[in-house]
């Protein structure tokens, strides 16, 4: 399947380093809107996942973007600036906390009723068209920052992620509790409609991709480690690489699954609709991934032995080596017959190698059972054990 790109918006910093995590164990790449001009003051969390966060600038946005938005403000001046006009500020309350952006970069604006834009989100005939109508100002304490009204920056920064990722095949994510506006297509009649009409602004039903990433985002909270803060971002890095293969099946079994469910889309309530995947996770993908643990607990070196009755110490006769085999019989027949333990031990693990590995090609679950598995508590623990150790080695 194609590439699995999101856009992450309306802000350059993300809010939220556990929600990033949980985007990155997902989605291929996740991309931001960050004007040239502006220096980032990223988090740990975003530089050690390697690669994963990338760039798109405004600027990349088509033409026809800049000038619709500028026909609209002509259009619709009169209206907006009765609503929306910056004169009316001290009417307004202060923006709700969802809507104010991460403290990484420094204010943005000193007013706490204004949400403010980059002065490169805009082309200069767009920022002066907002400018000259009385929608906007520049921030008096730094002047990058132009202040309008929340409602007509968000549809602004809504619109703008949609046409960005309309041209790059990229998906909109938002870390925020608001909901992404429907756009449907930028035009000026639309605009009006969600600006200056009273009518619902939220279409209530989630798009296809938005139910396959709702549902592919529950399953990996289920399997992943509630406090998903303690998981290093350079282990999830890791996991991105080794698991690249399999994350692909897994996205396309996330997209099959939100195919084959559209009628959950129809469901008004997020609330409800989130009860609905967690029953169809609970009925079609738990038990496979019970089936799937069973089925490798089976296969394990320990039950062989076990089965043997046999009490091997395996690091010894892992530092002799095969070597043994060639001439423990000559020396001492109970050597040989070590020797012989040896080589049965190496030829169960192949075989335990190969069986689960054919386990893992075929089971739909794979990649969360993977991911379960090496981003478990225990697991990590000795990764971070591992990783100091060599951090201590290299000093």
């Amino acid at each position: 399947m194609a590439a699995n790109f999101g856009l992450y918006y309306p802000f350059i910093h993300f809010k939220d380093d556990n929600w990033l995590k949980l985007s990155a164990v997902y989605f291929d790449k996740m991309y931001r809107i960050v004007p040239s001009t502006y220096t980032t003051e990223d988090s740990d969390t975003v530089r050690d996942l390697e690669g994963f966060v990338d760039v798109v600038r405004p600027e990349w946005a088509s033409p026809a973007f800049g000038e619709t938005f500028g026909q609209f403000i002509h259009q619709y001046h009169t209206r907006l600036v009765d609503r929306y006009g910056v004169a009316k500020a001290d009417q307004w309350n202060a923006k709700p906390q969802d809507q104010v952006p991460p403290a990484a970069g420094g204010r943005s604006g000193i007013d706490p009723r204004l949400s403010y834009v980059y002065f490169e989100k805009m082309t200069p005939e767009l920022r002066q068209s907002f400018l000259t109508s009385g929608l906007a100002k520049f921030d008096p304490g730094d002047d990058r920052w132009i202040g309008m009204h929340p409602m007509l920056a968000r549809v602004y920064m809504t619109a703008l992620a949609d046409q960005l990722a309309g041209e790059r095949q990229l998906q909109p994510m938002t870390d925020e509790t608001i909901d992404h506006l429907a756009l449907s297509g930028l035009s000026t009649e639309r605009l009006a409609q969600l600006l200056l009409a009273d009518v619902n602004l939220v279409d209530e039903r989630p798009t296809e991709r938005e139910l396959e990433q709702a549902f592919a985002l529950l399953a990996l909270r289920t399997i992943l480690p509630e406090n998903i803060a303690q998981i290093p971002a350079k282990k999830i890095a890791k996991v991105r690489e080794q698991l690249a293969g399999e994350r692909g099946k897994f996205q396309a079994a996330a997209v099959a699954f939100a195919q084959q469910n559209a009628s959950l889309r129809e469901i008004p309530d997020d609330r409800a609709r989130q009860d609905h995947l967690k029953a169809e996770f609970d009925k079609k993908i738990a038990p496979e991934l019970q089936k799937l643990e069973e089925a490798l607990r089976g296969n394990n070196i320990d039950v062989v032995l076990g089965a043997m009755n046999m009490k091997v110490e395996l690091p010894a006769i892992a530092a002799s080596g095969l070597a043994l085999a060639g001439m423990a019989a000559a020396v001492n027949p109970v050597l040989a017959g070590i020797a012989g333990v040896t080589l049965l031990v190496a030829k169960v693990l192949r075989d335990r190698r190969k069986g689960r590995q054919a386990l893992l090609s075929t089971s739909p679950v794979s990649y969360l059972f993977r991911v379960e598995e090496a981003l478990s508590p225990g697991t990590l623990a000795k990764w971070i054990s591992k990783d100091a150790l060599e951090q201590r080695v290299a000093h």
